[in-house]
């Protein structure tokens, strides 16, 4: 066994580990991988002088999961933000959809359902006498979804139909990416 008493330690491999420690807002991660590769490079170059190659090694492994934490955390931190813009679009699109079936139902029917029937008029005829040109088929198969998996809600004000998905948060109201998603306000 080879005596490491007169070996200095790498300063880039110390550089190394202590950056991807404080990690600096990700910073400090892209410079700690840099100094861990040179140093246990330099270490390897340098074998009967310098030693720290397992610092430089602790550097690099926590500089890179620095990088990725720069990834994620974003994710993680806000996850209505990730698609948000794109799940309220999709809702928009569910609801036009919703909509035309809609227009189907008034037009086989003479009128649109009553709140009271709601949605579930679509999948089955809620009442036969009253809807004798019922389609021969449901108009859907299940109750119309917003992006988060949610049913949307159906308010008739005397032949206005207005459909109302309650967002990421599943709640009425809300703010941001959570508020409540309006047809009417849906650009068509």
């Amino acid at each position: 066994m080879e005596n490491n008493t007169n070996l200095k330690t790498s300063k880039q491999a110390i550089a190394s580990l202590t950056l991807s420690i404080l990690w600096l807002l990700g910073i400090g991660s892209f410079i700690a991988i840099v100094l861990g590769h040179k140093a246990r490079a330099d270490i390897k170059k340098n074998s009967e002088t310098l030693k720290g190659k397992g610092i430089a090694l602790a550097g690099l492994i926590l500089g890179y999961l620095g990088i990725i934490l720069i990834l994620v955390l974003p994710f993680l931190v806000h996850p209505l933000c990730v698609s948000s813009k794109a799940k309220i679009d999709l809702t928009c699109v569910n609801m036009a959809s919703t909509r035309r079936t809609l227009d189907m139902f008034k037009l086989d029917n003479g009128t649109y359902p009553t709140q009271e029937e709601g949605l579930k008029a679509l999948i089955k005829n809620p009442n036969p006498t009253k809807y004798p040109d019922y389609s021969d088929k449901a108009y859907l198969k299940e109750l119309p979804k917003d992006a988060w998996r949610t049913p949307f809600v159906y308010l008739n004000n005397q032949g206005k139909i207005e459909l109302i998905s309650l967002g990421a948060d599943k709640k009425e109201a809300g703010e941001d990416y959570a508020k409540d998603i309006f047809y009417s306000e849906c650009k068509k």
